[in-house]
């Protein structure tokens, strides 16, 4: 990854697997083109909406590494997707 890469502009809203929400306007954030963070016991996601691709992406990093990425048309179906694989906690 490069250093502009990783220069992004960041919503202060995530989603959690705390009680498996998002908060409101987390979507709109990531749909006009802000990054966020999906938080979880075992791992952390950053997540941002691609528009060309018309889906939401989340790259999933474990113990400071990135582990996988994966995407989905709804953030619902993005959170169920990465948390079927690393764990719902």
């Amino acid at each position: 990854m490069t250093e502009a890469e990783r220069d992004f502009a960041w919503t202060r809203k995530s989603m959690s697997n705390f009680d498996h929400s998002q908060d409101e306007g987390f979507e709109d954030d990531l749909r006009a083109g802000l990054r966020g963070h999906h938080a979880a016991w075992n791992f952390n996601g950053q997540v941002w909406y691609d528009p060309d691709a018309e889906l939401f992406r989340e790259e999933v990093w474990v113990h400071h590494v990135v582990a996988a990425e994966r995407s989905a048309r709804t953030l619902e179906e993005l959170m169920r997707v990465v948390n079927d694989e690393f764990g719902w906690d």
